[in-house]
């Protein structure tokens, strides 16, 4: 039987787009267990780490606004090539830059190329499901992919570390992000039309902000990338400091994908029955649980069990943040909004590492585990505010706007 009639609905039509998200994750999370050690060789402490992360976040923020100019002007199968062949050409670019300006200079035009895919990707996924029903089973897959892209790479990125070196683990991710590069060219028909949106982006990003409900899920969006901050960026320093070794850092980093990769699509199907409201809610419930638990633990392995746990609440949020757009949104506007959505996770990814590296200069990294429990716990009380997808879907019949 050929592969594609083989697989499910809805999985069938936004296979090609799953594999190429996936190619292109599973390279950066190849780097993912280095890459904090690797931006400290350009500064002098750890929190200066921390600052530079917030920049990567500045340029996500950035991008995914412009990103709205560019689909109106540009389609969106050369965006996804050109975006790819950058992010390939970055992987080489590290292993020869030895200056702090040179570093920035990269960072900008890989964050932006990083963000453009995914925007593109994101796009293409919602274009391919017919049904709304199924929107929820559709983002469960894609993020279940993308879980295992996260949960191979830090694996395969720690113990390649551990035994050659950075450049090397630097050149097997360019080899993936080609390989999605490849994929794309050879599987996306590229007939679409650009995205003819009439609004500017401050209209926007106006109206966007109009709905309570989308409000509130900007709101999660960036929570939610506080979370992954911490353990991405912070832990890894955390861990070195404690003399733990590379491999054990990637084991970490694949540990903590393994509670998404159980939960995340069933999570998807169950939000379509029963609603997306109270998982919000019971996701950041656990990350706060278990963030505010580490800050009373010394043992860094205990820790790492600690953050490993609490990823079963980031489970709960990260697939059906999407999915509640899209079941609010109507799917003419998908284009007009979806970017604006996506610069809530940058918003997290800029003002999080700027907070938590403030906390970090001025007391320790317990400290900076307890700041993002107690921002878990805020975020969770935030939830009972939003309208659920069962009401949506029932009134959005009656509205223009979501």
């Amino acid at each position: 039987m050929h592969f594609k009639q083989a697989l499910p609905y809805p999985f069938k039509g936004a296979f090609c787009f799953i594999l190429i998200n996936f190619l292109l994750s599973l390279s950066g999370t190849i780097i993912s267990p280095i890459f904090p050690l690797y931006l400290k060789e350009f500064v002098t402490n750890n929190a200066q780490v921390g600052y530079l992360t917030s920049f990567i976040g500045a340029v996500l923020l950035l991008s995914a606004l412009f990103s709205v100019f560019l689909l109106k002007k540009i389609k969106r199968f050369t965006l996804l090539l050109v975006s790819i062949l950058i992010i390939t050409a970055s992987y080489y670019l590290f292993m020869i830059i030895t200056t702090l300006s040179h570093l920035l200079i990269l960072l900008f035009f890989r964050t932006s190329a990083v963000i453009l895919s995914f925007i593109t990707l994101g796009l293409y996924v919602r274009d391919s499901v017919k049904k709304k029903d199924n929107l929820g089973k559709t983002e469960g897959f894609y993020f279940t992919f993308l879980n295992l892209a996260w949960l191979l790479g830090p694996l395969v990125g720690g113990s390649l570390a551990e035994t050659f070196s950075f450049n090397f683990v630097f050149a097997i991710a360019s080899f993936f992000a080609l390989i999605a590069g490849i994929v794309s060219l050879t599987t996306i028909k590229n007939h679409e039309e650009q995205d003819h949106d009439h609004h500017d982006l401050l209209a926007n990003v106006k109206d966007y902000f109009k709905h309570k409900n989308l409000t509130l899920l900007y709101i999660f969006s960036a929570g939610l990338a506080v979370w992954w901050i911490t353990i991405y960026t912070f832990l890894p320093l955390f861990l070195t400091e404690e003399g733990i070794s590379k491999s054990v850092i990637g084991t970490t980093l694949f540990l903590v994908a393994i509670p998404l990769i159980l939960l995340e699509f069933f999570t998807g199907k169950l939000a379509d029955k029963y609603g997306i409201k109270n998982f919000f809610t019971l996701g950041f419930f656990i990350l706060f649980l278990f963030g505010i638990i580490t800050f009373f633990t010394e043992n860094p392995i205990i820790i790492i069990a600690l953050f490993v746990l609490g990823c079963f609440g980031a489970a709960f949020v990260e697939p059906l943040r999407e999915a509640y757009l899209f079941k609010t949104l109507r799917k003419q506007d998908s284009a007009r909004f979806y970017p604006v959505y996506m610069t809530g996770f940058d918003v997290g990814h800029l003002v999080g590492p700027l907070l938590l590296s403030s906390v970090l200069l001025y007391t320790n990294f317990k400290a900076v585990f307890l700041t993002t429990a107690v921002l878990m716990l805020l975020f969770m009380l935030t939830t009972r505010l939003m309208r659920d997808t069962t009401n949506n879907i029932q009134t959005r019949k009656r509205t223009t706007r979501p």
